[in-house]
């Protein structure tokens, strides 16, 4: 039998009828799934395409707003026994925290479109190394320097939750509304007035700081992003669910007319329907992008099962298309895609970056499949390599490990299986310790270094060291270096900077700017050093960017013309 309270949400006993029972019932439901929902995007945290999207940061606001919505939907059967002061914290410091960690998943897409037309077009390598200037002003500037692009969101948010925690402080402690035992202002009243005072402004104040001025702005500047994952509509569709819950909520406090509303649907519930919105499109992405993993898995498996081929490769199926001639013919396999590496990579790439943001994949792939291809050429024309070239070849592979591999400079890291980090650590981590030492300047370059005769001791005394034991972690920013191609090979683009195919460098001998260490090599290093990184990441490429790009020439929304690569897969 339905039973009802007459009265509803009035600040009276607890409301155990059925709309209570409703309320607790859709609570516990709701976040079963959500929780098991969450569990699978964690399981699958390491999918290149879920990874960019900073899961941990992602996990961690969806949780914040998911408790402040359990509490909210408390709120008619607690029915007042819920303390005001409490109330006023959750208020003041849970939702806006949660509100600030949720808009700061959000500018990841932000975050991630300028970075990588940073890496297309941008100057820098990674962060600066080396020791810090001492004086505290100073040292800010350089620690400053050495923030990616979320670093300094988060840097700024957490400026702003400080003083919002301040003012709450300073309000809470100045008010007798709360209690009687101190403060200046006011006086202790009954549940429902303690909750339309005027210390309830600040509360307001930053719900429509992160939800009218935050939220807008980035609706604004991701409007012109076009990424192949649904990633703009996701983060427009979890913007704008937010917009109506504030009006609502001051409008059912403070307005007579929501009287009635307010008995079985209280003030804070209008929260409610953008919050589940917010979490449920957030998690759609990552979850659409997990079901067309295993489908695309199953389709490979089909194929391997049906291939008449001898080798059964299932990507061996051609794909081509044009009119008025062969513009493109790819084979998709890793045939076609290392051709497309050494002959005109520039399409792959920028349609990597602006449209996975993964653009470093195909850079670090062009760059150690270059330096390979010039060790392997001194090693084939001399009899023995010279100590200057083998110096050389070891700072340029140490260029490398820095700009795509080492979690703590590397703005672009790639992803990498720990066993493979740490094999490369061992070679490179020592060379890179003596950098750390050194002093660095604030206004120090991309490559902020000399060798000074002075540390050459010192150098070779550290290098011996085991390099440093953290984990391959994704970082974002700008970790890249481009340079003109020669004439013959430049992509035809809106742009002149592209990345060198194998064949220029080799044309143009040594790669500019080396790292100028002068520090013992280890004898583990030689031409094959990079080869496991390598074939992960290719393998990575393989599955994911250049299967994409196959389908987008398909679909036609790149342009032929602009592919042109040799037709002869």
């Amino acid at each position: 039998m339905v039973h009802i309270n007459p009265l509803g949400h009035n600040y009276g006993p607890p409301n155990l009828d059925s709309v209570g029972i409703a309320y607790m019932t859709w609570t516990v439901v709701y976040s079963t799934v959500l929780f098991v929902l969450l569990a699978t995007v964690w399981v699958h945290r390491a999918l290149p395409a879920i990874r960019i999207r900073d899961v941990p940061l992602m996990v961690t606001g969806i949780l914040f707003l998911h408790v402040y919505l359990v509490i909210i939907c408390s709120v008619y059967v607690i029915n007042g026994r819920f303390p005001c002061g409490l109330e006023y914290w959750v208020m003041s410091l849970w939702f806006p925290l949660g509100i600030g960690f949720f808009q700061l998943q959000n500018a990841q897409l932000l975050i991630k479109s300028i970075e990588q037309n940073d890496l297309l077009y941008g100057q820098i390598l990674y962060k600066k190394i080396g020791r810090g200037p001492d004086r505290f002003w100073q040292r800010f500037k350089y620690m400053w320097s050495n923030f990616n692009r979320q670093q300094r969101y988060a840097f700024c948010i957490g400026i702003a939750m400080a003083i919002q925690v301040v003012v709450s402080l300073v309000i809470f402690l100045a008010s007798r509304r709360f209690h009687l035992a101190f403060g200046s202002v006011g006086q202790l009243s009954n549940a429902a007035s303690c909750r339309r005072g005027w210390e309830w402004i600040p509360t307001i104040a930053w719900q429509f700081i992160w939800t009218y001025f935050f939220g807008p702005y980035l609706l604004w500047k991701i409007r012109m992003i076009r990424d192949i994952y649904g990633w703009r509509r996701q983060t427009s569709i979890a913007l704008v669910a937010g917009l109506p819950g504030s009006p609502l909520w001051l409008a059912a406090v403070y307005s007579p007319g929501f009287g009635s509303v307010n008995k079985y649907w209280p003030a804070p519930m209008w929260f409610a329907p953008g919050i589940i919105t917010m979490q449920m499109v957030t998690l759609a992405g990552p979850l659409h992008l997990i079901w067309k993993y295993y489908q695309y898995q199953n389709l490979k498996l089909d194929k391997w099962n049906t291939s008449s081929s001898v080798d059964k490769d299932p990507f061996s199926t051609a794909r081509s298309g044009s009119t008025g001639g062969t513009y493109w013919s790819p084979k998709n396999n890793m045939e076609a895609l290392e051709k497309t590496l050494d002959t005109n990579p520039y399409p792959l790439q920028r349609f990597s970056a602006l449209k996975e943001f993964a653009g470093e994949n195909i850079q670090f792939l062009v760059k150690v499949r270059a330096w390979k291809a010039k060790y392997m050429n001194i090693s084939h024309t001399s009899a023995k390599m010279s100590t200057e070239d083998r110096r050389r070849f070891f700072n340029e592979g140490l260029e490398i490990y820095i700009s795509y591999i080492d979690p703590r400079y590397s703005e672009f890291t790639v992803n990498l299986e720990s066993h493979i980090y740490k094999s490369l650590a061992r070679v490179f981590g020592g060379a890179l310790n003596i950098l750390q030492r050194r002093p660095s300047s604030v206004k120090s370059s991309a490559t902020p270094w000399e060798e000074d005769p002075a540390n050459v001791n010192e150098s070779r005394e550290l290098f011996h060291s085991d390099g440093h034991e953290s984990g391959n972690e994704s970082m974002n920013g700008s970790a890249h270096v481009l340079v003109d191609m020669p004439k013959g090979n430049m992509v035809k683009t809106s742009s002149q900077e592209a990345i060198i195919p194998v064949s220029a460098f080799l044309a143009d001998g040594m790669s500019t700017n080396p790292l100028n260490l002068d520090c013992e090599i280890p004898p583990s290093f030689n031409g094959d050093v990079f080869d496991e990184a390598e074939t992960s990441v290719r393998y990575m490429v393989l599955n994911n960017s250049w299967r994409n790009f196959n389908n987008a020439i398909e679909k036609g929304s790149i342009q032929v013309a602009e592919v042109e690569v040799a037709s002869d897969f």
